[in-house]
């Protein structure tokens, strides 16, 4: 197999593995000046935020579904719906192989969206759940269609780190960090950036937004090693003193971190959190 072969198969992969990790953010909620889809957008946006079953992700994305086709050039309500897709798809991906078919199908439903949102407004979210989507529609597809689909979802995310650094409180430097620590070292030299950039870039991330508990955690998998404890206990310190009120937007993910970073904490000291 060679390389370029290799490479393509490994981000799209390592893509797949991690969505909910380099995630970590949740989307804005959309605006209509249509007054039925303004109603059908409230309506599931006031649902939203809880651990949402199967039966209601697919009632809030015929909702808003139904929003789109009456406000069909509203980005952001295609985004909220590219989330949704993605969310459902990620719901039965591991269930069995029927469920997989169906998770391609959202995964699809989550890319060609996204596409579609970029012709009306060239953003980060676009280009995110653009990359994300193909991902994983490439995840169980053939080796040809895998490398295929690379150049578009690295082009997508590069955009991101050159138009919208920020996006997402760190989301693409989460995802370099997946891609460092997952992926062979020669490999990540080809399609990506070394150590220290990436460090660079969670530390710019931490600096932005010091409240996202995420940020925290990818600097110490990707930047740490077992001989830097104390560091590593300090940065935990540091997260788990973030105010998550003030960091809405990741509510949901900040009390998903938290849970992981008080269970490193103790596994670090052998003490429950403040002691050490």
């Amino acid at each position: 197999m060679n390389l370029r072969i290799t490479i393509g198969i490994l981000l799209l992969a390592l893509l797949a593995m991690a969505p909910f990790s380099s995630r970590a953010f949740e989307p804005e909620k959309p605006v209509s000046q249509v007054p039925e889809a303004s109603a059908l957008i409230e309506e599931v946006w006031n649902g939203l935020g809880g651990n949402l079953g199967v039966p209601e992700l697919d009632d809030s994305i015929a909702k808003l579904e139904k929003a789109e086709r009456l406000d069909p050039s509203n980005h952001d309500l295609l985004i909220i719906l590219c989330d949704l897709y993605w969310e459902r798809g990620e719901r039965v991906k591991d269930a069995s192989e029927q469920g997989k078919k169906e998770a391609e199908c959202f995964f699809l439903k989550c890319h060609e969206t996204a596409k579609r949102a970029l012709e009306i407004e060239d953003s980060a979210a676009a280009h995110y759940y653009a990359a994300i989507g193909l991902g994983a529609v490439a995840e169980n597809q053939s080796i040809l269609k895998q490398v295929s689909s690379f150049p578009e979802v690295r082009s997508h995310m590069e955009w991101i780190g050159e138009n919208d650094r920020h996006y997402g409180d760190g989301a693409y430097a989460r995802f370099w960090c997946d891609c460092y620590v997952n992926a062979p070292k020669p490999i990540i030299k080809v399609i990506g950036h070394g150590q220290d950039e990436v460090c660079d870039m969670l530390d710019e991330a931490i600096e932005h937004n010091p409240e996202d508990v995420s940020n925290y955690m990818y600097r110490i998998r990707c930047c740490h090693d077992e001989t830097m404890k104390e560091k590593s206990v300090s940065l935990l310190e540091k997260a788990l003193k973030a105010d998550e009120k003030s960091a809405p937007k990741q509510r949901q993910y900040n009390a998903y971190f938290r849970e992981k970073a008080l269970k490193y904490w103790k596994e670090l000291t052998g003490k429950e959190y403040p002691a050490r």
